[in-house]
């Protein structure tokens, strides 16, 4: 992980730190700069102050870090394992006290002894699939408890117009709380009862590489999702591996390379993803017990022992 300087944000309000540090890296969003609707979005929720928040997709953990001064429980969830270890590194940094989870979906945390959450905080990235992002937001919403708000910080770049119609969809409240230049909050009250629909649909997909088919489940947002491309057919028509020897799948995916490793021969086979949602596939492909998952993953030389082969894409 190539890390980046820290990066600096001073605090304008009462109550918390006069100065924040965050340690960013290569491949976490924005890792250069504070991205405007993550600040704007912060300014919206402090202000709410929150008993317990939730900050979906925390890339490097602005939002929540901070927000722990005035919230008694935050959870900050990341479908990257990467970001996760920054957001863990930079609420320590800050001695901030939340909770980071590393998730495929917002409502895989579980809530400590409440019903739910009083708000639930996203700022989609520019790169987010809008189905990928509205599914994160009905996720969020069915972790808030009702008469709780879920906050959403966009543009028109990143989708705004659509997520304000996905708002609309889940809750008879949406209301517009802030607005900086290209910038809006949104507010949406979770409603007394609520059944989140979905926007993603998990599909399985049964290509043959080299005479072999295999059976691979794989998710939109995820690189490739309709078939396997053809640089890993290359790569795995090209590829010997034997009984008995050790392969490690690197960035898999949705398991293409392992899994057809583990088809071909009795090997000791194990993948690993930075993407959760990328290994929960992975691990559905694999389902019959091999091969098997390194989650969250580690590169081979912190702990994992010499392997014959490594796939790499």
């Amino acid at each position: 992980m190539t890390r980046h300087e820290e990066l600096t944000l001073a605090s304008r309000t009462e109550g918390g730190s006069p100065e924040y540090r965050f340690r960013t890296a290569d491949g976490v969003n924005s890792p250069d700069e504070f991205r405007d609707t993550e600040l704007l979005l912060l300014e919206t929720v402090w202000e709410e102050a929150p008993e317990a928040a939730l900050v979906v997709e925390a890339n490097y953990g602005v939002v929540g870090t901070v927000l722990a001064a005035v919230a008694s429980d935050v959870v900050m969830t990341e479908t990257s394992a990467r970001a996760t270890r920054l957001c863990r590194e930079n609420a320590a940094l800050n001695d901030a006290r939340a909770r980071v989870e590393l998730a495929a979906s917002p409502d895989e945390v579980a809530t400590e002894g409440r019903e739910g959450f009083d708000a639930a905080c996203y700022a989609p990235a520019a790169y987010t699939p809008i189905p990928v992002g509205r599914e994160r937001v009905a996720a969020a919403m069915s972790t808030v408890e009702p008469g709780g708000r879920l906050y959403l910080a966009a543009r028109a770049e990143t989708g705004l117009n659509r997520y304000e119609s996905c708002l609309e969809a889940l809750s008879p409240a949406v209301e517009t709380l802030q607005k900086r230049g290209r910038n809006r909050v949104l507010a949406a009250r979770r409603p007394p009862t609520f059944d989140p629909p979905s926007y993603v649909t998990r599909r399985t997909i049964e290509p043959t590489i080299d005479g072999v088919t295999l059976s691979l489940v794989t998710l939109p947002g995820l690189f490739s999702p309709t078939g396997v491309d053809h640089g890993t057919r290359l790569l795995l028509e090209c590829v010997t591996v034997g009984d008995g020897e050790r392969v490690l799948d690197l960035a898999c995916g949705y398991g293409a390379g392992g899994v057809y490793a583990a088809t071909v021969a009795q090997a000791d086979v194990v993948l690993t993803d930075d993407d959760a949602r990328a290994t929960l596939c992975a691990r559905r492909s694999g389902s019959g017990g091999r091969p098997a998952l390194l989650d969250p993953p580690l590169p081979p030389h912190r702990g994992h022992p010499r392997v014959d082969a490594r796939l790499a894409w």
